[in-house]
């Protein structure tokens, strides 16, 4: 793995478990990835995204090596990897979350926008463990949405 070059502004926070990370947005190569239905359905194509745009791990730079900086990702709890996620996302693409939700009983398409800095401010949006046995559900004007996480696990 080449040494990391910085290409954006360079984001600090928190995630769940109290790790500190640095983060940049993804550049256009990475982007690509989410286009890729194979390293997506395998779940590879998160992990490169992570390791893109994470500058540093618990105040340390990853390692250059990218066998022990995937190994890193993999070994993080699933809410710090969604978490993760989420905050890359917000960071390269905005705040915003725009979305359409078709009604399974009526079949009526409604969209709507969430504001995910907002959401995750107000405590109205939370990031927990993913277990596929409970859907996250989120409330919105004309009922629920429900959300389903990847784990980037292969």
């Amino acid at each position: 793995m080449p040494k990391r070059e910085i290409i954006s502004e360079v984001e600090s926070f928190k995630l769940p478990s109290g790790i500190a990370v640095e983060t940049q947005e993804i550049d256009a190569a990475t982007e690509r990835l989410l286009t890729n239905r194979k390293e997506m359905s395998s779940g590879r194509a998160l992990n490169k995204i992570m390791l893109s745009a994470l500058v540093s791990l618990n105040n340390k730079p990853l390692p250059e090596n990218e066998g022990e900086a995937n190994a890193l990702i993999l070994d993080m709890k699933t809410g710090d990897r969604n978490y993760l996620l989420l905050r890359i996302r917000m960071q390269s693409y905005g705040d915003d979350l725009i979305f359409n939700y078709e009604c399974p009983h009526c079949h009526k398409v409604s969209g709507y926008k969430i504001n995910l800095r907002e959401a995750l401010d107000k405590g109205e949006l939370k990031v927990n463990d993913y277990r596929a046995d409970m859907p996250i559900i989120i409330e919105t004007r004309g009922g629920t949405a429900e959300i389903d996480y990847s784990t980037g696990r292969t």
